[in-house]
């Protein structure tokens, strides 16, 4: 039979696992978010490289650029 020191020792191992694991869940939460944020920018990066692309289509098809003229003309 467990003495009441032993009972406490395997309390506190076992409070001890669940706050390593918790740690662990944290960090993977983390890292989750960085993921996401990553994906945010990925998706920004190239919604601008379509931009440029587009800027640079329209440059090519505007010789003399005139037509830009009514984009900007408020």
């Amino acid at each position: 039979m467990l003495t009441a020191i032993e009972t406490a020792e395997r309390i506190l191992t076992v409070i001890e696992t669940a706050e390593r694991i918790l740690t662990a869940i944290e960090t993977a939460e983390r890292i989750l978010t960085a993921i996401e944020t990553a994906e945010r920018i990925l998706t920004a990066i190239e919604t601008a490289e379509r931009i440029l692309t587009a800027i640079e289509t329209a440059e090519r098809c505007c010789v003399n650029k005139s037509c830009w003229r009514p984009f900007f003309i408020s």
